[in-house]
């Protein structure tokens, strides 16, 4: 037994082209045109390694195709991962699972299709970047400051006899608010005129309860007849 292709439908050929062949790498070995079934075949296989191949399958007619959970994804080695994430990058393909590893990273086709890209060999330095490898800086970042250390209790305190700074300065008196002006004559309410009318505190002295109320005198007391 002798292993042949994998295939997979596509549903845009140029867009395909676009990833396998320039954005990932893969080399076109044939293309197929049948006019009588309405289909299209294209076989790619890695530079060197013509024996694993990928089979594109693109029908004419229009048709929507949905991922199962059957199938799960191609898996290529390559020797640098780094950069090929970044010449996938460069064609506009995002990088589902960077290589945060240096190892291992995951790609998707414009048709959903899983590509894995595996480090051939020996994991590659992890890199401050998570997405492609960087040229490291000339110069390292600088340092933290260091954090002072609050004084141990063994340590010895200044005198309080010898201070180490200038004599602070004393504090600013808090500003009083000025004294309200005693007031006026004018700003004095005027004295009450009216006088109230007291009831006597003897009610034999109204002659009915049914009566008016009686004159009554300055002083409040109502006058006898």
């Amino acid at each position: 037994m002798h292993y042949l292709h994998t295939m997979v439908r596509i549903t845009d050929v140029d867009a395909s082209l676009r990833f396998y062949r320039d954005a990932l790498g893969l080399e076109v070995l044939s293309r197929r045109d049948v006019p009588q079934g309405r289909f299209t075949l294209i076989f790619l296989a890695a530079p060197g390694n013509e024996t694993a191949q990928v089979e594109l399958t693109h029908n004419w007619d229009p048709e929507a195709y949905t991922g199962g959970r059957n199938f799960g994804h191609l898996a290529y080695a390559v020797d640098d991962i780094y950069a090929t994430c970044q010449r996938l990058m460069d064609h506009g393909v995002t990088i589902n699972r960077p290589p945060r590893d240096g190892r291992m990273a995951f790609v998707r086709s414009p048709d959903g299709i899983s590509v894995e890209l595996l480090q051939h060999g020996a994991a590659l330095a992890v890199w401050p970047t998570t997405r492609h490898r960087q040229t490291p800086p000339e110069h390292p970042p600088p340092a933290h400051p260091a954090v002072p250390r609050p004084p141990s209790p063994d340590a010895q305190l200044p005198s309080a006899s010898a201070p180490s700074g200038p004599p602070p300065e004393p504090p600013c008196p808090a500003a009083r608010p000025a004294p309200r002006p005693a007031p006026t004559p004018d700003d004095r309410p005027p004295p009450a005129t009216a006088r109230r009318w007291y009831a006597p505190t003897h009610p034999h002295l109204w002659p009915s309860t049914t009566a008016a109320r009686p004159p009554s005198d300055r002083t409040g007391w109502p006058q006898r007849a």
